[in-house]
């Protein structure tokens, strides 16, 4: 049984800031298209400016508080999922797969900074998602490690500069072959 789960939790949060950040009603995950129909079809200036008010949500305390929420939400569910399958089907080899930061090697041209304090403030709760996987893995399971390989790789669709705006955050065809591969070995070792 391979297992991830909680991350789009997260990443409702992040969608609701992005929905703040322009303007936009969140009633799911299609603002993340209308944010980007609004952001192409904008000035350069009105680019600038959507980039800064996106950094002012995403590091806001509203977002924290929405993120925070969700991670706790994660830490119950999770143990209880696991607890769950156990139940069901003891025998069974369960692999939890490591999560990722989508945005991680997003890179906004001239806005470096901006950028980095985006990926630094999201990589800390993936730290947080890791840490717990790490540490409870004796509920009965294994992890697949795809972090460091998603990240060397840039194995994710996102992508956003003053003309391209894709905060799609699944693996593209490296990250599915990534995660493949990791729970293969995962599921050989012993």
């Amino acid at each position: 049984i391979t297992l991830s789960i909680g991350s789009n939790d997260l990443l409702i949060a992040f969608y609701k800031a992005v929905a703040s950040a322009y303007g936009l009603e969140f009633y799911d995950n299609n603002v993340i298209d209308e944010a980007k129909e609004k952001f192409l079809v904008a000035s350069l200036s009105e680019k600038y400016d959507m980039i800064k008010k996106l950094y002012n949500e995403v590091s806001s305390p509203k977002m924290k508080t929405n993120i925070d929420k969700a991670y706790k939400n994660y830490e119950k569910n999770f143990s209880r999922v696991i607890k769950y399958l156990k139940k069901e089907n003891p025998t069974a080899t369960i692999v939890a797969v490591e999560y990722y930061n989508p945005y991680h090697t997003l890179s906004i041209p001239f806005f470096d900074e901006t950028s980095e304090k985006i990926n630094k403030y999201l990589d800390t709760y993936v730290e947080k998602l890791n840490n717990y996987l790490y540490k409870n893995q004796k509920l009965g399971y294994k992890i697949a490690y795809i972090k460091d390989n998603f990240y060397l790789a840039k194995a994710c669709n996102s992508r956003l500069s003053l003309f391209t705006f894709n905060l799609d955050p699944h693996p593209n065809k490296l990250g599915h072959y990534i995660i493949y591969s990791e729970i293969i070995k995962t599921l050989n070792q012993k």
